[in-house]
Order: C-alpha cells, then structure tokens, then sequence
C-alpha cells in the first residue's frame, strides 16, 4: 500500500474563486454591481422649468383671464387672447359653393379642339370612337373643370390629350390668371 499523501495547506488569501459561465473563455465571471439606491428627492432635486412660476394661473378660466396680470410675470411666453367675433366673421370660408361657369366661346373651342385630338390619338392607338360624341365629351370636361375650379380656385382648366400605357388620356392644368 502505497503512502498517504502529504497534506495540503491552502494557498495565501485571495479572493475566493467564481465559476466561469458555460461558454466563456478565460478569465473569471464577475456579477455586475447593483446600482446604489437612490436617494430621497428634496428641494434641490425637484424637477424645474426654466423659469419660476410663482403662482400658477387658473387654466379653468378663459385663456385671456387665465394669465392676467401674470402675462408678464413669464418671459418669452404664449399669450392666449380673445379673438373679437368682427374677426372670426371676415375669415370665415363662405358656405355656399360658388355656381357653375356660364360657357364662354374660348372654353367652348377649347374643348372641340381636345374633342378632335383625343379621338384622332385614341385611333391611332387603335382604341374605338364609337359612342364617343361630342356631347358626351364636353360634359364630362365641363364637370372635370367646375370642380378643379373650385378645389384650386383658378380662373379656367385647360386640356391636353397625351398616350398613357397605350391608351388615349387626358390630364388637365388649371390657370391661375
């Protein structure tokens, strides 16, 4: 039987050792330290705004009367006033929409003049005119320019007829003045 081993003295104090996480390499696994507590919030830590408020209006008031005599107590600050009704009514939008153009012998022309190109470009892309007449046509680009008309407000809407993927089509371009 072979001797007994000597026995072991423990090394010279160190800090005591800590497993290595499943798939480190090297060095030694330390937990992070928790954050200290923080502390109580006194006066100094309150937050602030950037100017001291010393009372605080009453925002359940109207907003003219909500700031007062305090208006000048905050620099650089909003004021909310009463806006006079004489004001409110001048810039109103009107309710009515406004009536439909009469026919003016410019528009009139303008429109036989697409009339004929729109039909001469749809046969030469090989699309059929039939049924297409000029009555039809002309009511459909008068309701077309009524309501650009009232969307963009401008004075008249001009036609011109161009190939889109083939086909005959028609793209429109309101004039201001």
């Amino acid at each position: 039987m072979p001797p007994p081993p000597p026995p072991r003295t423990p090394p010279p104090a160190q800090a005591p050792l800590q497993r290595t996480p499943v798939g480190a390499i090297g060095g030694r696994f330390t937990p992070p330290r928790a954050a200290p507590p923080p502390s109580p919030l006194d006066y100094d830590h309150q937050p602030t705004t950037a100017y001291p408020i010393p009372d605080l209006p009453d925002f359940n008031a109207p907003p003219a009367a909500a700031l007062g005599p305090m208006a000048n107590a905050i620099p650089d600050t909003t004021r909310v006033a009463d806006i006079p009704q004489e004001l409110l009514q001048a810039s109103a939008r009107p309710e009515t929409t406004p009536a439909p153009r009469a026919r003016t012998p410019a528009d009139e022309e303008h429109f036989h003049d697409v009339y004929r190109e729109f039909v001469a470009l749809r046969e030469k892309c090989g699309e059929s005119a039939d049924g297409l007449t000029f009555d039809r046509f002309a009511v459909k680009l008068r309701k077309n320019r009524d309501q650009l008309m009232t969307k963009y407000g401008c004075r008249t809407v001009r036609f011109q007829v161009y190939v889109k993927d083939g086909k005959a089509a028609l793209k429109a371009t309101p004039v201001r003045s």
